[in-house]
């Protein structure tokens, strides 16, 4: 007897543990923990005062509108971008990721024909940088300082700095380090020329020529002045999280801003995609169309702020594609949403804008 009492006592603590832990989540904090020796300031929830919450209204929301669709014919030729049809054991397979510099140059990551195939705005091939076997354990690409490009090798743990003119691999700037991570979740360039590449549950470090890697336990801002993260909540309510990194009033110095996420729809996932130069988040959310039988899955791109006018209404992204890249949705410094759709006989560069 004396057993079973001890035994019930801790079960109603450590299910008092939970409910603490789960009170903590959902909680605003004027306090912060500090990384050492960097002088940057992470938010933590330190469960003193109730959330801030704001509820999604999306009645008078803005609507995305479709701009120009840019259309490669696949194959090995200059201008076209290259694909490998699956077998009994393998996947189809195509580019992997892309990126648009400042200037409205596409850069595509171009992995079946061993390449990355630039294309100025108005669609005309610019150049071709040759990656040779290398390019089979490419990644990920993005731009950074001075339009400069990055691309990420996790075969060997390495971030290749090339010129947009370069020609080949030996016309390297500089390698990078990268840190070694299980779960890589991409690279994203900053509008200071930095670039972050995230892992695991929405984490990220910032990368330094030297090697030495500075973490965060959040995503951060294009403007690298807010950390953002989302959370799941229930079939159909998740959460966005941004807390800034500044004094800026809007988010109320280090204050954490909840913000409930809602789609009329059953959400099987969420996640940030990247941020625009004024700290607009943009959201991938899967959802469940379905029926109770079956489950049907759309993915939706929504634009998301701390201000009403800073919502879009969700915009879908086709997914009947013969294959789906590592990266094939980011975002413009100017808010541009851009998809890159693979068929297989032909991938476009799709882009809209909130009207």
């Amino acid at each position: 007897m004396r057993k079973l009492i001890l035994l019930l006592m801790a079960i109603i603590f450590l299910l008092s543990c939970q409910r603490e832990w789960i009170s903590a989540e959902f909680t605003k904090t004027d306090a912060g923990s500090t990384l050492p020796d960097y002088g940057i300031t992470q938010e933590e929830p330190a469960g003193e005062e109730p959330a801030i919450i704001k509820k999604t209204d999306m009645s008078n929301s803005k609507i995305f509108v479709s701009g120009d669709n840019i259309i490669f014919p696949t194959g090995n030729k200059e201008g076209e971008i290259g694909i490998r049809e699956g077998g009994e054991d393998e996947l189809p397979s195509g580019p992997m990721s892309f990126t648009v510099d400042k200037n409205g140059n596409l850069h595509i990551l171009d992995n079946i024909n061993s390449s990355i195939k630039s294309f100025r705005p108005d669609r005309t091939l610019s150049n071709i940088i040759s990656l040779g076997e290398r390019a089979k354990s490419f990644i990920d690409i993005t731009t950074s300082a001075d339009n400069q490009l990055a691309v990420a090798d996790m075969s060997n743990n390495l971030l290749y700095i090339l010129s947009a003119n370069s020609k080949s691999l030996s016309d390297l700037l500089k390698t990078i380090r990268l840190p070694m991570v299980s779960d890589f979740g991409g690279i994203y360039n900053s509008v200071k020329g930095n670039i972050y590449l995230r892992y695991g549950d929405q984490q990220s470090y910032r990368l330094n020529d030297s090697g030495l890697h500075i973490p965060f336990m959040s995503l951060i801002s294009r403007g690298e002045n807010l950390f953002l993260r989302t959370k799941r909540i229930s079939s159909g309510i998740s959460m966005l999280f941004m807390s800034s990194r500044d004094q800026n009033p809007e988010y109320k110095g280090n204050t954490e801003s909840q913000i409930e996420i809602a789609i009329g729809l059953p959400i099987l996932s969420i996640s940030v995609i990247d941020t625009d130069s004024l700290g607009r988040a943009y959201l991938l959310v899967e959802a469940d169309s379905g029926s109770k039988e079956t489950v049907s899955v759309k993915r939706f791109v929504i634009r998301a702020g701390t201000k009403d006018e800073d919502w879009s209404k969700p915009l879908e992204i086709p997914l009947d594609v013969y294959t789906i890249p590592f990266k094939d949705i980011i975002i413009g410094e100017d808010g541009t949403v851009y998809a890159m759709l693979v068929y297989k006989d032909r991938v476009e560069v799709t882009k809209w804008r909130v009207e």
